[in-house]
C-alpha cells in the first residue's frame, strides 16, 4: 500500500469508525481508531484476539465490545479475525452478536496459550485482553511474540490492572509502547527504521497522531497506583 492510498484509508477509517468513537468507555475509542490507520497504511490482514466478548447486551463503555470492533475492522480491511477464548458461553456470545461478518472472523473454544503454541501463521494485530490476571497476560504475550509480524501491532487492554509486566516483557523484545492511555498500543523498533514500499515508516506513523507519549515518569505513576490497589 503506497503513501497516498494509506492516507485515503486513514480518512476512510475516521469515518468508519465514528459510530463506536462516542459509545466506548476509557479511553479505548483512541487506541482502536489508531489500531485501524496503522494496519490500514500498513497493510495488516490477520487479527489475533484473546477474550472475546461475554456480554451479548454489549457493555460498551465497561468491556469495550472488542469482538465487534475487530470483526467490523477485518472486514473493513479484507482480512481475517480469530477470537480466541476458553468459556464456551462467552464463545457463544460472540459468535452471536459477530454474526454478520461471519465471513471475516472466527470464533475458537480454546485455551489461548495452547492456541498460540499451536499456530503457524503469523499474526499482524494481536489484541489481548484474557481474565484479569497479570500473569496470564505476560504468559500470553511470551508465546504469542515469536508468531507477530514485526510489522504489526500489538494492543493491550485493561493496563493499569494487568498490563504492566507484558509492556515490560515486550520492551525487552524490541517493540516501543506508541501510544499509552487505559490500553496499551505496541510497535516493532525495526518498523519504524525499515523502508517499505518506498515509503519510511517512521515518517509515516509520526503522521499518525499519538495521544499519550510514553515516558518513565507516567509508566512510574501507573506502577505506584497499582501498587497502591494491591
Amino acid at each position: 500500500m503506497n503513501w497516498m492510498a494509506g492516507h485515503d484509508a486513514r480518512v476512510g477509517g475516521c469515518r468508519w469508525f465514528m459510530k463506536y468513537r462516542n459509545i466506548l468507555g476509557r479511553d479505548r475509542h483512541l487506541t482502536f481508531e489508531l489500531v485501524y490507520a496503522i494496519a490500514a497504511e500498513r497493510d495488516l490482514k490477520d487479527i489475533v484476539e484473546t477474550g472475546c466478548i461475554r456480554d451479548k447486551n454489549m457493555s460498551w463503555g465497561g468491556d469495550g465490545c472488542s469482538s465487534i470492533i475487530l470483526s467490523d475492522l477485518a472486514f473493513l480491511l479484507d482480512g481475517t479475525l480469530i477470537s480466541v477464548d476458553i468459556d464456551r458461553e462467552a464463545c457463544r456470545v460472540a459468535e452471536l452478536v459477530t454474526e454478520k461478518w461471519h465471513i471475516y472472523r472466527s470464533v475458537i473454544c480454546s485455551d489461548s496459550l495452547l492456541f498460540f503454541g499451536k499456530r503457524n501463521k503469523e499474526i499482524d494485530v494481536l489484541y489481548l485482553d484474557s481474565g484479569d490476571d497479570p500473569y496470564l497476560q505476560l504468559k500470553e504475550i511470551e508465546s504469542a511474540l515469536p508468531k507477530v509480524n514485526r510489522n504489526g501491532i500489538i494492543l493491550l487492554d485493561d493496563v493499569p490492572t494487568k498490563g504492566t509486566m507484558a509492556i515490560d516483557y515486550a520492551v525487552e523484545q524490541g517493540w516501543i509502547v506508541h501510544t499509552l492511555v487505559y490500553q496499551a498500543l505496541l510497535l516493532h523498533i525495526d518498523s519504524l527504521n525499515k523502508s517499505y514500499d518506498g515509503n519510511e515508516w517512521a515518517k509515516s506513523v509520526s503522521t499518525i497522531p499519538s495521544f499519550s507519549v510514553y515516558n518513565e515518569k507516567e509508566w512510574d505513576r501507573i506502577r505506584q497506583s497499582i501498587e497502591e490497589q494491591r
